[in-house]
């Protein structure tokens, strides 16, 4: 229980769970929870001072109320013994990914129950300021300074500081090292080679010999080479906003090009595509080897992404092209996905001489194309 003290409701917004119990564990949960009563405020779980990581042994079933939010930040791991349930009814907010181990149960029940992995599903890492140094006739950086948010919404500041390449254990004869600044607050990121820079958030990674994975809770910062005692090359790996680190995320999705009309036999047809909300950008690839039963009328390309979707004018360049029956004098082609198409139209345009559509009927059985261009979808 709280010693001296009467609790008022409107005098609390955190509460330590130490001061119902001094041991890190399920008992101490249960005190808080029976202290606290009708009482809505957010109940933390403190580090131990000299703990890169304290365990909290949850050895005894624990619920906490819905007027309770729990927060557990870096550095505290919930253990979790068997045949055990500790349930939240309320928000549970964890700061770090890696915050509970064992055999037991964890039950979020709240709607409003969130983690660090779900601000990074959609919050994107970037640097405010600084986050980079320059070269250095020494093994040591010059001085810089960083304010960056995390994929955890976190905004870390570090001051001036320089960082000791070699004294981490980097090889200053020749090295590659990765630099990041993180919200963890242990001496090694749990499943990386990112070894902290004591007494900083940053982290770094000379193990890796291509770039790794960045850590929850994390933003990139930097490689660094180094190179007979000297740091010979610095390159940036910072985002500048979350727009932009949302970017660097986002992967391209495979589609297939059909061209149409006609019976065409393939080599090869295929594409990549990006989605940034309603715009679309594409590029796609055909080799054809046999054609057939293609009338003089436009060629198209069908088999778009999102293709009930398309709106408005898209344009396309065509790249490369081949096995066309010539008119006369050199021609380009383009192609344009016009307001109430859902495919793409292929234009020509010959020096000058006819513009237009290029007719399906003037393809070889060798026709190869490249081609890339963005549209718009409907949300």
């Amino acid at each position: 229980m709280i010693p001296a003290m009467t609790l008022i409701e409107d005098q609390i917004s955190f509460y330590n769970v130490r001061r119902s119990g001094a041991e890190y564990n399920a008992a101490t949960l249960l005190s808080t929870i029976a202290d606290l009563g009708t009482i809505e405020c957010v109940a933390y779980l403190p580090k131990g001072m000299e703990d890169d990581v304290t365990i909290w042994t949850i050895d005894q079933n624990v619920t906490f109320p819905e007027n309770i939010s729990v927060l557990i930040p870096c550095g505290v791991m919930l253990h979790i013994n068997a045949d055990v349930i500790i349930a939240f009814e309320g928000p549970c907010f964890n700061q770090c990914p890696n915050w509970y181990e064992g055999p037991g149960q964890i039950v979020l029940k709240s709607k409003t129950a969130v983690n660090s992995q779900s601000y990074s599903d959609f919050f994107n890492p970037f640097v405010v300021f600084g986050g980079i140094h320059g070269l250095s006739p020494t093994c040591y950086s010059p001085n810089f300074n960083t304010g960056a948010y995390v994929a955890n919404g976190q905004y870390i500041v570090e001051d001036l500081y320089s960082i000791r390449y070699g004294d981490l254990g980097a090889n200053c004869a020749d090295d590659t090292v990765w630099v990041i600044i993180s919200n963890f607050d242990v001496s090694t990121i749990p499943g990386t080679n990112f070894i902290r820079v004591p007494g900083t958030h940053y982290y770094i990674d000379y193990v890796s010999t291509t770039i790794p994975i960045l850590p929850p809770d994390s933003a990139p910062l930097m490689e660094v080479h180094l190179l007979a005692d000297q740091i010979v090359q610095v390159n940036d790996l910072r985002s500048f906003d979350a727009i932009q680190g949302m970017l660097n995320r986002v992967l391209p999705v495979q589609w297939t090009p059909i061209l149409a009309p006609g019976t065409f036999g393939y080599d090869y047809h295929f594409g990549q595509y990006l989605r940034l909300g309603k715009l679309l950008h594409l590029s796609g690839a055909i080799r054809v080897n046999f054609v057939s039963g293609v009338p003089d009328s436009a060629l198209t390309i069908t088999g778009l992404p999102f293709e009930d979707y398309a709106y408005n004018f898209g344009g396309f360049i065509f790249t490369y092209f081949t096995g066309v029956k010539p008119l006369q004098g050199f021609s380009n082609l383009a192609g344009v996905i016009y307001p109430d198409q859902r495919h793409i139209t292929v234009l020509e345009n010959v020096m000058g001489g006819f513009s237009g559509y290029l007719s399906a009927a003037r393809l070889r059985n060798t026709f190869e194309c490249y081609f890339t261009g963005t549209y718009l979808v409907e949300p």
